[in-house]
């Protein structure tokens, strides 16, 4: 993310590599704001959800995740990991 002084903050790092790590492990799954947020609890780092949701929105916006959006119900959108960056 280093295009117009864009920059890795940890939280949106930390959201890039568990997208790549769920992505290592199946690439037609997608996972929602929700399931990244608890795998990032697991891995003890600590972000709050609307945070969580702000860096999802810039990497969605910068083209790093790519969002399904599905407005049948609560967290339904789907989040999955475009590789143009390697954190």
């Amino acid at each position: 993310m280093n295009q117009v002084n864009q920059k890795v903050e940890p939280h949106r790092e930390s959201i890039l590599k568990v997208l790549k790590e769920q992505y290592a492990k199946d690439k037609s799954i997608s996972l929602s704001a929700k399931q990244i947020h608890e795998k990032l609890k697991e891995l003890k780092i600590d972000i709050q959800l609307a945070t969580m949701y702000r860096a999802l929105d810039i990497l969605s916006t910068y083209g790093y995740v790519d969002i399904t959006i599905d407005r049948s119900g609560e967290d339904s959108n789907r989040y999955r990991r475009i590789f143009k960056y390697n954190p």
